[in-house]
């Protein structure tokens, strides 16, 4: 068996208090609690952030836990036209959308965002699709001359206000409508086609993770059917990978494709659900569960260590305003022991 030090490179050292200035992975014994001890990562939660001035769902939002955008999405009957930008604590008003919409495609960050696609009302009784983009620069939003190939809705998204990838989704109202397999790609001022995905899908249980070169996209309803499956994107190019350990759609996520963050979502309508899973680039993880259990909602965040969940519906069922924050838990002394 490994020794401490053969694993680890250092002595398990004798001190008389614990040290103030911790490393994870150090240990130490005690001599005055007589303890072993070492310094190891604290758990990780969700906690309650700053609500959003208008409850909403099927929004799109992009950014950080301290510099998100959310925009557009419900109330009924026609969508919404607002945008708010969080900073860590609290929601403020920013710039609204030209064109009233709800689940559209999303990208970027706070002050350069990106918004594409979408059903346009009134909805209901006749939803259509949209093929318009919009950019926004922190304070206000403008048309681009841009337009996808394809008014769709539903669809995942990533990437930046320059170099954005859609995919999934569908093309026409009826429910579950058109599913399309297809993707599309944004350099700033067109879009063209991007890879074909095995699996025609919408509603995605994590819209699309990472960026236009190296995106995931987790889960959705293929036909009238939940599935977990996931799709890695190269740029070119799209490969089935390994599953999510439940089948989910109408979820959030965020991430980049090797340290992505999947949460919430439906298993089967009207059943929502709370949990939280992990990716690395090959296996899935269960981490720590919502506080409250939302469809539909939206995510924002860096990684698999922090993120957001904005909005969407509870179990009620009703339109929430709720946000809840993720993170891991900070470096903390805890006691060695047997069991």
């Amino acid at each position: 068996m490994a020794t401490y030090k053969e694993i680890s490179g250092l002595n398990i050292k004798t001190l008389s208090s614990d040290p103030s200035n911790l490393n994870e992975g150090e240990m130490w014994y005690n001599t005055t609690s007589n303890t072993l001890k070492g310094a190891l990562i604290g758990a990780t939660a969700w906690a309650s952030g700053g609500n959003l001035l208008s409850a909403t769902a099927q929004q799109s939002s992009m950014g950080t836990t301290t510099a998100a955008l959310a925009a557009a999405g419900r109330p009924l009957p026609v969508g919404g036209t607002t945008s708010e930008e969080y900073n860590g604590s609290s929601w403020t008003a920013g710039g609204a959308l030209t064109q009233k919409r709800v689940e559209c495609g999303g990208a970027g960050t706070q002050t350069s965002g990106l918004i594409f696609g979408g059903e346009i009302g009134p909805i209901p009784p006749a939803p259509s699709s949209t093929t318009a983009t919009e950019e926004y620069n922190g304070t206000a939003w403008t048309t681009s001359p841009a337009t996808l190939p394809v008014g769709k809705a539903a669809m995942g998204s990533c990437g930046t206000q320059a170099a954005a990838l859609g995919c999934a989704g569908y093309i026409t109202p009826a429910d579950p409508g058109t599913q399309v397999a297809t993707s599309e790609e944004f350099n700033g001022s067109a879009w063209t086609a991007g890879g074909t995905m095995a699996q025609a899908r919408r509603d995605l249980a994590a819209g699309v993770l990472g960026t236009q070169t190296a995106g995931l996209a987790v889960g959705g309803r293929i036909a009238t059917t939940t599935t977990g499956v996931a799709e890695e994107y190269n740029g070119a190019s799209w490969t089935a990978v390994t599953a999510m350990p439940q089948a989910c759609r109408s979820g959030a996520g965020t991430g980049p494709q090797t340290s992505a963050l999947v949460f919430g979502g439906q298993v089967s309508p009207p059943t929502r659900v709370n949990s939280t899973f992990s990716y690395d680039g090959s296996s899935w993880t269960t981490e720590a569960a919502l506080a409250i259990a939302t469809s539909m909602s939206s995510g924002a965040g860096a990684n698999s260590t922090s993120a957001l969940n904005i909005g969407g519906y509870n179990p009620s069922p009703a339109l929430s305003n709720a946000t809840e924050e993720y993170s891991i838990g900070a470096l903390e002394v805890q006691t060695v022991t047997t069991s």
